[in-house]
Formats: C-alpha cells, structure tokens, sequence
C-alpha cells in the first residue's frame, strides 16, 4: 500500500528545486509573501503585535473596476493571511491592512470571507470588522511555541539604522588611528 503512495523521484534537478520547496520555506518565513496576479503581503512583527499590509502590487485596472479589484486582491489576501497566520503559528494582536475600498457592502463581504477562511484555524481567535481606517484586527492564540528564524541579517556598515556615516567622519577616523599608530604604538614608516 506505502509503494503506492511513496515513488523514488528521478528528476535531474535537486528534488527540493523541481518542487520549488526550498522556495516555499523563504516564502514562509520572509518579509514579503507575494501572491497570484503580482500582489503581495509585507508582514512585520514588533514586540507588541504583527502587521499585515496588502499591496496591489503590478495588478492594474481602471478606474471603473478599481473597487472590484481591490476586493479580488483582497480577498486573495485574506485566504493566504488566513495561511500564513496557521503557519507562522501567529499570536497575539495582529492588524491587517486591506486595500482602501469605499463601498460598505465590499467590506462587508471581505470581513465575511476572512471569517471564512479563518474558520479552520483550530487556535482560538476573535475577528474584529474593519475600523474606520480600514484596518482589520484578529486576536488569535498561539498554538505552538513561537518559531522566530531570522532571515534578515544586520547591516555591519550601519548596524541596522539604514544609515552610513558621512565620509567627513570617517576620514577623521582615519586620521585618529594614524596619529595612535604614529604617536602610542611608536610604528615607523605607516
């Protein structure tokens, strides 16, 4: 019965890379989870709570379809949030970000269809509708212990602030070390 189920895989290429696992396991862990049609979600985690932002991505459409593919991305969004928040094992507070839409019946059906896709979840959860921003928050219990794996590494240049220091500065560091080297270290022909 197990033969049946279970093949020896033949392929020439790495069974991970034909599969494209390797792939879906950055894609689980990343920053960004990009979705069908060139949308994507920009998830962040602070001490506090998790943020989710639904962007559009390169999806395009005219203004008179603009609210309708506002909800297509957005409930796309919420089908793989509803994922993602299972298989990160998110808990606590998190506040999703939907596409601004401005017609209440599309909220509506967009807060019935995250409800939805959430019903599976077995952690126990609370789906707030959306605020007056738009925003949508779900309380949700962890079911296992969090996994943090970290796929972003500090920037030894500036050391996670997004800024270099000026080259003024760094010239006047070089020149400090010199003058030690010259001065306290006795060194010759530097």
């Amino acid at each position: 019965d197990l033969e049946k189920i279970v093949k020896f895989y033949k392929g020439k290429e790495p069974i991970f890379d034909h599969f494209g696992v390797e792939k879906q396991i950055k894609a689980s862990f990343g920053k960004t989870v990009n979705l069908q049609g060139g949308a994507y979600l920009v998830i962040e985690h602070t001490e506090a709570l998790h943020v989710i932002d639904v962007n559009s991505g390169n999806r395009i459409a005219n203004k008179e379809n603009q609210e309708d593919n506002a909800l297509l991305v957005n409930k796309e969004a919420a089908k793989e949030i509803a994922r993602q928040l299972r298989l990160r094992d998110m808990g606590g507070i998190v506040v999703i970000d939907f596409i601004d839409m401005h017609k209440a019946s599309n909220r509506k059906e967009l807060y019935g269809f995250l409800k939805e896709c959430m019903a599976s979840d077995r952690a126990r959860h609370t789906i707030l509708p959306p605020s007056k921003f738009g925003l949508v928050q779900i309380t949700r219990q962890r079911v296992r212990p969090e996994m943090s794996i970290v796929t972003n590494e500090k920037c030894p240049a500036c050391d996670g602030t997004g800024e270099i220091r000026s080259s003024i500065v760094l010239l006047d560091d070089i020149e400090n070390n010199l003058s030690f080297i010259l001065q306290e270290q006795n060194e010759v022909g530097v």
